[in-house]
């Protein structure tokens, strides 16, 4: 009888020690923090990022959330080699406070300096800067 009981045994306490990692999908990024960057009608003629420098890692959510009703956009227009943003390049326009544009910090980027713009306002100096770190 006791040798029944024991390969039981030794299954629970595999079973709870698999219970204590976290497992994450091939190609998925475990989700990091979230940072926020506001896009902010100063007046008519001056728009603005706040921050305009942004620092984020591998799993971090970077969330442009429009302040106003002014058209307002996210484009990357300068990104590291080898980084492959796809859709994520460039998103719509919002133009209702709150609307949100978010991306992943996921394998499409790469480590290094990407350079945003909101189109209609990049002439007016609506430009800032994300830096992507590997570790946190």
């Amino acid at each position: 009888m006791r040798s029944f009981y024991r390969p039981l045994a030794v299954i629970g306490v595999a079973i709870a020690a698999l219970g204590s990692f976290a497992f994450v999908p091939f190609g998925k990024v475990p989700v990091g923090k979230t940072i926020v960057v506001k896009m902010i009608d100063k007046s008519p003629t001056e728009f603005t990022f706040e921050p305009l420098l942004v620092t984020a890692s591998p799993g971090d959510v970077v969330q442009f959330i429009q302040t106003s009703a002014t058209p307002h956009n996210v484009e990357f227009k300068e990104t590291p080699a080898g980084a492959d943003l796809g859709e994520a390049k460039s998103g719509a326009y919002m133009v209702a406070p709150n609307q949100k544009y978010e991306i992943q910090i996921d394998a499409r980027f790469k480590s290094g300096s990407y350079r945003f713009v909101c189109v209609p306002h990049e002439t007016l100096g609506m430009k800032g800067s994300l830096t992507i770190v590997s570790g946190k």
